[in-house]
């Protein structure tokens, strides 16, 4: 059997972009939310907008891991092991 590491980091540091309504997503798989003040320095909207930001990174990895192994099953054996 084979394992799989699986990373996740955050980072909240102050920046001079404007405020977001919603995470935005990247092609590496990263995401970021820029929130104000106010809600930087209260720790149930932090931790709201981290997790908001996180589950939307968190779902397109999963989507993506799934979607690879899927394709690695379909392949014939021999070729399989390049992977």
């Amino acid at each position: 059997m084979e394992n799989y590491k699986i990373e996740v980091g955050i980072n909240i540091v102050k920046c001079d972009g404007s405020e977001s309504a919603d995470p935005k997503m990247y092609d590496d798989g990263s995401s970021e939310m820029i929130v104000s003040e106010r809600d930087a320095v209260s720790i149930d909207r932090c931790e709201n907008a981290i997790l908001n930001t996180a589950c939307q990174a968190m779902r397109k990895a999963a989507s993506e891991h799934f979607t690879r192994i899927s394709e690695k099953k379909k392949l014939p054996k021999s070729i399989r092991k390049e992977f």
